[in-house]
């Protein structure tokens, strides 16, 4: 199978209370849907940038924001890079 088609074919859900909650900006949201796409996200924000169409820094804001509400955790520091759930 075409690796590409691999990644095209996930989806992600999202609940109702996440998409209609006012507190959460459309980029906080389509940053959640990003992490939660994978069990375990390290994807850097330069590339998270790039395929979700906002800058490296709208990405970190996002991340600071769903890490202060308790939507994401931050489960490991490689010193490279942060790794998330």
């Amino acid at each position: 199978m075409d690796q590409n088609y691999q990644i095209e074919a996930r989806y992600v859900i999202m609940t109702q209370s996440i998409l209609g909650n006012k507190t959460l900006t459309s980029s906080d949201k389509l940053v959640l849907a990003r992490i939660t796409g994978f069990q375990r996200f390290f994807e850097a924000n330069e590339t998270t940038a790039e395929f979700l169409g906002l800058s490296e820094r709208t990405i970190r804001e996002a991340k600071q924001r769903l890490l202060k509400r308790g939507y994401i955790v931050e489960i490991a520091n490689t010193g490279h890079g942060k790794i998330y759930a």
